[in-house]
């Protein structure tokens, strides 16, 4: 019975964890079909501020920011060199 407990409590957990490397690889993939600039990291921002905006992904992705560095963040593993 346990078992069932345990499995049960850990769904959750492993729901979320599915669901954020789903978003991920959609989002590595609209980078990649759009030909976008940015990091990844950055797309993902952007998303998470305009997802309610009406402002078209295109647009979004592409307009240029106030600081633009090379390296934004340069400990940051890269999962897909695309």
């Amino acid at each position: 019975m346990s078992d069932c407990a345990d499995t049960a409590r850990l769904l959750p957990d492993q729901r979320l964890r599915e669901v954020a490397a789903s978003v991920y690889v959609l989002v590595a993939i609209v980078k990649k079909e759009l030909n976008v600039e940015r990091s990844l990291y950055e797309i993902l921002q952007i998303l998470s501020l305009t997802l309610f905006e009406k402002t078209s992904l295109f647009t979004a992705l592409s307009e240029p920011t106030a600081q633009n560095p090379e390296t934004p963040f340069p400990n940051q593993r890269t999962l897909f060199d695309l």
